[in-house]
């Protein structure tokens, strides 16, 4: 599997920090219930917009 570069979907910049990682997320949705498993937040460095990302992801940096 190739390197991809990190690009913000909305403004296109390409930094971002990490907010947390091993989020685990659980929330209600019309009847269902669900639950992620581990997952990455990152915040762009640019707009602010958070990403998330699942436990396969691997990051080269703190910063990208």
């Amino acid at each position: 599997m190739g390197e991809e570069r990190l690009i913000c979907p909305i403004c296109h910049g390409t930094k971002a920090e990490i907010v947390d990682s091993n989020v685990t997320l659980v929330g209600k949705v019309e009847n269902s219930e669900f639950q992620t498993g581990p997952i990455t937040v990152l915040k762009c460095t640019r707009c602010k917009y958070f990403m998330f990302f699942d436990s396969v992801t691997e990051f080269a940096a703190k910063e990208f």
